[in-house]
């Protein structure tokens, strides 16, 4: 037999350490199917089950798609105007990057909680909040920005409105009781 681990620098001999396949403790598949297992990031994986939850995450990443759309919308505004030339400040990237990462994010949680995952769906929840809340309190700034690019913002915080409504639901909820 042919050693597949052997001690750094050491002759294959009978006192080396051999692994071969199958591992005894290692098998090809060592964890049976349909059970659920903690991820690496320790979000759970169990999927949600309820015909009612399983529906809200739906509408609930659709409204992040919708927030993420105009996201992008505006983030291409943007660049489209700097490689026309126009003044566009810090603060226009700033904020339209932000609105994208903050789309991805709340797509990314929304996926990982309709899975099952009570921290993504906390975290979801309070995305869904303040996101908003934040979006609409920078861009009422009278003069900060121009009227086209705060009325887009705006248009997409709006859409995440109901999202924060429907993940307060009692059933959603429920779904992620302790």
């Amino acid at each position: 037999m042919v050693p597949l681990c052997t001690v750094a620098g050491a002759a294959p001999s009978a006192a080396a350490v051999e692994w071969v396949w199958p591992h005894p403790v290692v098998r090809p598949d060592p964890y049976p199917t349909g059970v659920a297992l903690p991820s690496v990031d320790g979000m759970t994986t169990t999927p949600v089950a309820r015909p009612a939850t399983a529906r809200v995450f739906r509408i609930v990443r659709l409204l992040a798609g919708v927030h993420g759309a105009l996201g992008v919308v505006v983030l291409a505004a943007v660049v489209v105007l700097a490689a026309a030339g126009e003044p566009v400040s810090s603060f226009e990237w700033g904020r339209s990057c932000g609105m994208v990462a903050s789309a991805v994010v709340a797509l990314w949680l929304t996926g990982l909680a309709a899975r099952g995952s009570r921290s993504a769906y906390l975290r979801v929840r309070i995305i869904a909040l303040v996101v908003p809340v934040a979006i609409i309190a920078l861009d009422s700034i009278p003069g900060a920005l121009p009227l086209w690019f705060a009325a887009t913002q705006i248009a997409g915080a709006v859409a995440l409105v109901p999202a924060a409504v429907f993940l307060r639901r009692p059933e959603v909820r429920s779904a992620f009781a302790r």
